[in-house]
């Protein structure tokens, strides 16, 4: 399962010209309506590949019921938490002519202190039932018996949201991993659900992700979980249940939510021994190094603005990659738009080679990146081979007018023609 978190998402209008004339009037040839923003968009290709998924984050105001039947129809599995602040509009204009798409953005609201402790605490416990499954098929726990029937959620005390909202800008990221749920004892790294709560009325059991819909936290909309899933693309196999567990951290904050966000989601995560990549940049990617992510994933200016200077050559940007990885990820990877990404573990580099296409909108190609780097690393790939996956979904997006809406035929296309070379 891949969890795909988000602060910001959006309603989005796609708005197609044959040829738009500035300060005249413009009919358009083609408008449509979608659910959108950085963790839509990747759950949203997730879904396409048959990698299973939920997102998550805040929604509000008459666009959340708009949203949330976009997401039902495209077999999005999703659980956003319902918050007073309206849910954001933004469009996209694309003009035919020009070969461009120029994306209008509409601020996001801000969220209260009690919203983030809410999504916090639904992180927590939405990580310590993935983690559970996918250790006990590798057989790194003592196996347990199956999942009665409609079993209640863990509990998660709401100590632990305030735990992490009372950290300082600039101190170390919380440890999460004597983590209390119940009032019981710590929580081992990758433990069972068993470990959670002694007195679960289950025994606390690990619980298998689809398989049992009714064993997940009641407020979840259910309505893509029963949507139907196609069959593999090319080589790679979907998850199957002993995919590893991971959690997709895209896109800004919203005002109020604080800076150390993502470093508390991914120290989180680490604690019940789920990795995570961060798809961010600025101060919320600087916090987040500290919790020491699996992999970040910034673009080229999104690194330069993390790290505070300028990347103009590429000994600057492998140098640059290397002290962010000195920072704390075990992996970084950087995309570069048409010229590819580069990935590295801080002491080897391979540079990713992507076909060259006419793009019909390229805004959604770094979320589709993101979607196909965890599918593959779901899968057990290593992050290089990983990354051909996510550069094909990258490609197959700028093909598209919607934001995610790829399709499966194009990303199999496009993987045959990615290239991944080790740099020297």
């Amino acid at each position: 399962m891949i969890f795909c978190l988000g602060t910001t998402p959006a309603m989005s209008r796609s708005m197609t010209f044959a040829s738009l004339k500035l300060d005249d009037v413009n009919r358009a040839a083609a408008v449509g309506d979608y659910a959108a923003g950085k963790n839509v968009n990747a759950a949203r290709v997730l879904a396409t590949l048959g990698e299973p998924a939920m997102t998550i984050g805040f929604l509000g105001g008459p666009r959340a019921a708009e949203m949330r039947a976009d997401m039902n129809a495209a077999g999005i599995v999703h659980d956003f938490l319902d918050v007073t602040s309206p849910t954001r509009l933004c469009v996209t204009v694309i003009d035919r002519a020009a070969g461009t798409a120029t994306e209008l953005i509409e601020e996001p609201s801000a969220v209260t202190k009690e919203g983030v402790g809410r999504l916090l605490k639904q992180l927590a416990d939405l990580v310590a039932r993935a983690a559970g499954p996918w250790s006990d098929s590798k057989k790194q726990n003592t196996g347990e018996p199956p999942v009665p029937p409609n079993a209640p959620p863990p509990v998660v005390s709401e100590s632990f949201a305030k735990s992490a909202l009372a950290v300082p800008l600039d101190s170390a990221p919380p440890d999460f991993s004597g983590l209390r749920p119940t009032g019981g004892p710590p929580v081992p790294l990758g433990a069972p659900l068993s470990a959670l709560s002694s007195s679960h009325p289950t025994g606390g059991v690990p619980v298998p992700f689809g398989a049992l819909p009714s064993v997940l936290p009641e407020s979840l909309d259910t309505t893509g979980l029963t949507a139907p899933r196609s069959a593999p693309f090319g080589s790679l196999t979907p998850g199957d249940g002993t995919s590893q567990p991971l959690l997709l951290l895209s896109g800004s904050l919203a005002p109020g939510v604080p800076v150390t966000f993502y470093r508390d989601c991914v120290a989180l995560a680490t604690s019940a021994g789920v990795r995570t990549i961060v798809d961010a940049a600025g101060e919320p990617l600087g916090k987040a190094l500290a919790a020491k992510p699996f992999v970040v994933k910034p673009n080229r200016s999104e690194l330069a603005r993390t790290l505070g200077r300028s990347i103009e050559s590429d000994a600057q940007l492998r140098e640059a990659i290397a002290d962010l990885i000195s920072m704390g990820p075990t992996w970084a990877v950087v995309t570069l738009g048409r010229d590819g990404a580069i990935v590295s573990d801080g002491r080897e580099f391979w540079r990713v080679n992507v076909p060259t296409i006419e793009p019909v909108s390229a805004i959604g190609s770094g979320d589709s990146f993101a979607a196909g780097l965890a599918a593959g690393i779901a899968r057990g790939q290593t992050v290089p081979e990983a990354v051909r996956l996510a550069a094909a979904c990258g490609v197959a997006n700028a093909l598209t007018e919607r934001a995610g809406h790829l399709s499966r035929e194009s990303v199999d296309q496009f993987l045959s023609q990615i290239e991944l070379v080790r740099m020297r």
